[in-house]
C-alpha cells in the first residue's frame, strides 16, 4: 500500500484529496502548512507527496526545494495542486522536479491519474541542481504586484476624489466615471487575490500572456475613459489635473505588464 502525504491548508482540498486516494486503496495524511510538510517527510519518508501550491507557512518552493536537497526524499514523487496553474507556474514546478499540476478544485479522475502516473514514472535523480530560493521575478528585483497595486491605489484615491465633481462635466459623464470605477475596482481585486499567493507565485503569475491580456483590458478602460471626460471642457483644474495623472499611472501600469512580458520570454 502505497503512503501518500496530502500537503494543503484548504480543508476542502484536503477532503477532497484524502477521499479520493482513500477510496483507491492508499494510505493518507494529511498536514496543513509548509514547515509540518518538510518535518513530516523527514521523519516519515512518504512514497509520494500531494501538494497544493497555495500551500502557508512559509514559501512553498523552498519548502520543495528543502525536499530535494534532501537525500533521502531526492527522489521522492510530487504532485502539485493549483488553481488555474499558468504555464510558468507549471514549468517552474516541474524544474523543481513535481511530476504534475493537477487543477482545483480536486477532480476525482483527473487527480487519481496524476497520482497514478507519478508512482509508476521512473525515480527523478537524487541530483537535483539547486534552485533559487525564490520564483523568478523583474529584472528590477521588485514585487511587480505590489508596485501594480500601489498603482492602483493611487488610481482609485484620484478617482474618490474626483466623484462628487462628476454630475458638473456632463449628461454622459456620469456613466462614464462608472466605467472607471468599476475597471479599478476589478484590478484591485484582481491584484490582491494574486498578492495573497506571496511574491514568488506573484511574479509567476504576472508572466501568463492572458492575465496580462486581462489586465489591459482593464486598463484599458481606465484610460479610455479617463480620455473621453478629457475632452469634455468643463474638466477643469485640479479635475483636470487628476484625470492626466490617472492617464499616466496607466501607461506606467502598461510599462510594467511589458516587464513582464520580457521576462516570461527570457
Amino acid at each position: 500500500m502505497n503512503r501518500i502525504l496530502i500537503a494543503a491548508a484548504d480543508p476542502a482540498t484536503a477532503q477532497a484529496s484524502q477521499s479520493t486516494l482513500a477510496a483507491n486503496g492508499f494510505q493518507t495524511a494529511v498536514v496543513s502548512d509548509c514547515s509540518q510538510l518538510v518535518a513530516f517527510c523527514q521523519q516519515h519518508t512518504p512514497d509520494l507527496t500531494v501538494i497544493d501550491l497555495n500551500l502557508g507557512g512559509g514559501s512553498v518552493w523552498s519548502a520543495i526545494q528543502a525536499l530535494r536537497q534532501d537525500s533521502r526524499l531526492s527522489a521522492m514523487p510530487l504532485v502539485g495542486l493549483s488553481n488555474q496553474p499558468s504555464e510558468p507556474e507549471i514549468q517552474y514546478g516541474l524544474r523543481l522536479g513535481m511530476l504534475a499540476i493537477d487543477s482545483k478544485p480536486v477532480n476525482p479522475a483527473s487527480f487519481l491519474s496524476a497520482v497514478r502516473n507519478a508512482l509508476q514514472a521512473p525515480a527523478v535523480p537524487s541530483n537535483v541542481t539547486p534552485m533559487p530560493m525564490s520564483a523568478p521575478s523583474t529584472s528590477s528585483g521588485n514585487d511587480p504586484v505590489s508596485r501594480l497595486l500601489a498603482q492602483t491605489r493611487e488610481i482609485r484615491e484620484l478617482t474618490a476624489a474626483l466623484k462628487p465633481h462628476v454630475p458638473s462635466f456632463g449628461d454622459e459623464a456620469p456613466e462614464l466615471f462608472t466605467y472607471i470605477e468599476n475597471s479599478g475596482a476589478q484590478i484591485w481585486e484582481e491584484l490582491s487575490r494574486i498578492g495573497q499567493q506571496g511574491p514568488e507565485r506573484s511574479a509567476i503569475a504576472l508572466q501568463d500572456k492572458d492575465l496580462r491580456h486581462d489586465f489591459r483590458n482593464m486598463i484599458g478602460s481606465v484610460t479610455g475613459f479617463s480620455e473621453l471626460l478629457l475632452m469634455e471642457p468643463t474638466v477643469e483644474g485640479e479635475s483636470r489635473t487628476r484625470f492626466t495623472r490617472i492617464r499616466e499611472i496607466c501607461r506606467a501600469f502598461c510599462d510594467l505588464l511589458d516587464e513582464q512580458k520580457a521576462a516570461a520570454a527570457a
